[in-house]
């Protein structure tokens, strides 16, 4: 057999000249960062794959290899024929590596799993057969996923090579079924030219072989002395245990160090806290003599590094709703489902009312089932629920609802805020669940009404998604109301304007639903404003943030984000950093009353030491119109100036 080495397959007249574009699934307005992205992926394929023993957890290994732990140059021979198709001028790649280089990698394992099942040499997938393999290495835009897992889009995989200077990734298994080893590699680039002659996006590291008279299919390495130098270079643990790693070669650091320890400790624990705490999940970090690991006890532990305070709220309620009993739980009416569910009239008794409320005023958590039955068109509906819970900040600080299906967060649902209350809402029945699963876009990360599967599967879809949106604000409505009718004002703090942003901003449908309308779903009438903290001002050439109303908390921290004004889009995801940067010679800026903690391209981060601050940034472009975006410690404004 030949030695293994990368194959970049040459493009036939019949083949269409086709760029990937599926890494776009995870651009910038999907995912917080590539780090995080890495992580939600990674772990959740694991989860999926989850093959442990009765109470047995899975584990998760992570190797950040920089510094010291990068691969050196006269190691780096996984790589030794793919140079001069890397740094071709039309590769696709913005930040080439370069054969000098070090090898900055990633390495994550999962044990506990059963590793990708399945003929490794199939080259088509057989009708009621699922094969693990070749849908992670041969095919794109497909799953084998249904159902009770967290993933249905079968591109999640790309976020490895994104997260790669070259646009690749290994992936290393060890089949439950068979014992077999076996390393395969992808790289995805873009329709290129080496020596005069074009290549096709995706190459394969592994040996040639000829399958069904294809002289170019490419099969997985089994040669356990290539295997052991893959293992030894990028510090892979695994020897015989069945399961899955996966090496991102070249990470790309980029200019912020997303991949550090403590942003994948955070990333672990904000995305998947309750498997953690439930004792399905045990993850560790190694890098350059260093290690954490994450279980239930460190988790709860005091004094990490990676523990802020939204994080630390999230943690506190997720430890409550992991050691819940289901039998003492308080139910509240089921949801009235005539057309489009609905929030039930009176849905918590009096008392139970008032239990609930003594209970949140004394610091204590409670948790609320929520029953609603769910219904795929044509077919019969099938009882399901979600569960709700709140815990005093202790404050007046507004903390974003947290959304959990299945263990894994969702976290760009819109909820609505409660001030002084943090809310999670942890879904975890089936036909619910898999509702909000069909509904999530492919980096799991929002839920979305016309997501392939989901608008032409469900009747009223966007209502139950809207259902458990505002259940939080709703349940907390249901406990407190009673309680202050006397006050109308004093419910303004608590039940701001449910509108969605679009219509906030004045972007919302003209189509409104007409009066009488028994499947309408009407939203509350809007309560006096908050007061507001901070004020956005337009000054010459710029902006100024100043303080808002004397009544209202100052902010421990400001975050700015400016771009130019575009006709159509989001601004802040249409900047380029040819307009500007702050921090840049050209933009010049006066705070008082404040310090910088950091600024990079578009962002700027203001902690504010006085009551009476000032942040004042000019010399933006006087013929373009300037979008700011201000988001302080527990409130966020828009204001195009």
């Amino acid at each position: 057999m030949n030695k293994p080495e990368w194959h970049f397959k040459e493009k036939r007249p019949s083949d269409i000249a086709r760029d990937p574009i599926s890494s776009e699934f995870f651009s910038d307005e999907s995912v917080e960062d590539a780090a995080r992205s890495v992580i939600r992926e990674a772990v959740q394929n694991s989860l999926d794959a989850r093959d442990s023993a009765p109470g047995q957890p899975v584990e998760i290994r992570i190797h950040l290899g920089v510094a010291g732990d990068a691969v050196s140059p006269d190691q780096a021979d996984f790589f030794s024929n793919t140079w001069v198709h890397m740094s071709a001028p039309k590769s696709g790649l913005r930040h080439v590596p370069e054969k000098g280089q070090k090898c900055e990698f990633l390495t994550v394992e999962d044990f506990g799993t059963a590793g990708l099942e399945g003929d490794a040499l199939e080259w088509a997938p057989r009708e009621n057969a699922v094969n693990a393999f070749y849908a992670f290495f041969r095919a794109e835009a497909y799953s084998e996923k249904s159902g009770d897992d967290r993933g249905r889009w079968g591109v999640g995989k790309l976020v490895f090579p994104r997260s790669s200077r070259g646009s690749a990734f290994f992936g290393y298994t060890v089949q439950k079924t068979t014992g077999k080893p076996f390393l395969m590699g992808r790289m995805i680039l873009r329709h290129h030219k080496v020596d005069g002659i074009e290549y096709v996006p995706d190459a394969f590291y592994g040996n040639r072989t000829t399958i069904a008279s294809d002289a170019d299919f490419v099969a997985p390495v089994t040669d356990p002395q290539t295997i052991e130098g893959f293992r030894k270079h990028f510090r892979v643990t695994r020897l015989a245990e069945p399961g899955l790693s996966v090496v991102v070669p070249w990470l790309d650091l980029g200019e912020s160090n997303e991949f550090t320890v403590d942003n994948l400790a955070r990333a672990i624990v904000a995305e998947y806290v309750l498997p953690i705490l439930r004792g399905e999940l045990v993850a560790t970090i190694a890098s350059c003599g260093r290690r954490v690991r994450l279980d239930k006890h460190a988790i709860l532990a005091k004094g990490q590094d990676w523990v802020d305070e939204s994080l630390d709220l999230l943690r506190q309620l997720a430890e409550f709703a992991a050691s819940l009993d289901g039998s003492t739980l308080q139910r509240i009416k089921s949801a009235e489902q005539s057309g489009a569910p609905r929030w039930p009239t009176q849905p918590v008794p009096v008392e139970v009312a008032k239990e609930l409320r003594m209970t949140l005023e004394n610091g204590k958590p409670v948790a609320v089932d929520v029953p609603i039955s769910v219904c795929e068109r044509g077919k019969l509906s099938h009882p399901s629920s979600l569960r709700v819970h709140l815990l005093s900040t202790g404050s007046t600080t507004s903390v974003a609802p947290v959304f959990v299906r299945e263990g894994i967060t969702v976290t760009n649902v819109k909820g609505q805020r409660l001030p002084g209350y943090a809310s999670l809402v942890t879904i975890d029945d089936g036909p619910l669940a898999t509702l909000l699963g069909d509904a999530e876009n492919p980096a799991h990360t929002e839920w979305r009404q016309n997501t392939r599967g989901f608008k032409d599967k469900y009747q009223y879809g966007k209502a139950f998604l809207d259902y458990v949106r505002y259940a939080p604000i709703n349940l907390f409505k249901a406990i407190f109301e009673g309680d202050r009718e006397d006050d109308i004002l004093a419910l303004g703090a608590f039940f701001p304007d449910l509108t969605s942003d679009s219509d906030r901003l004045g972007g919302g449908s003209k189509r409104r639903t007409k009066e009488g309308d028994p499947h309408a779903n009407p939203s509350p009438p809007v309560p006096p404003p908050q007061p507001r903290r901070y004020t956005l001002t337009k000054v010459p050439g710029g902006f100024e943030v100043k303080p808002g109303d004397p009544r209202a908390l100052r902010p421990a921290r400001l975050r700015i984000r400016a771009a130019y004004d575009v006709r159509r889009g989001n601004p802040l995801k249409k900047w380029v950093k040819y307009d500007f940067e702050f921090g840049a010679r050209e933009l010049s800026a006066d705070v008082r009353g404040a310090t910088i903690a950091r600024q990079d391209a578009n962002e700027m981060v203001v902690d504010l030491l006085s009551d009476d601050f000032r942040v004042k940034v000019s010399g933006f472009d006087a013929n373009r119109d300037l979008f700011v975006r201000v988001t302080a410690e527990d409130a966020d404004g828009d204001q195009t100036l």
